[in-house]
């Protein structure tokens, strides 16, 4: 059950809940190889970084800096 705004109210506890909305983002293109989030054609910003002559894809340049830390714990 749901209160007026919309969170999740389980044995008179309140839950907030984060909700992705789903849209259509294009083409399933990769997955962040940090979090394995999947990526998609369609985002309007790319976040890439080269590593030995293969592009890696990211959610986020967090992840991306994680990664150039240390590559090896995610190739």
């Amino acid at each position: 059950m749901t209160d007026r705004y919309g969170h999740l109210v389980v044995a008179g506890k309140v839950f907030l809940l984060t909700v992705r909305k789903s849209i259509d983002r294009g083409i399933h293109m990769d997955k962040c190889p940090v979090c394995g989030e999947k990526l998609y054609e369609g985002r309007e910003e790319q976040i890439v970084t080269l590593y030995q002559g293969k592009n890696y894809h990211f959610c986020s340049t967090d992840h991306r800096d994680e990664f150039e830390e240390q590559p090896g714990k995610y190739v």
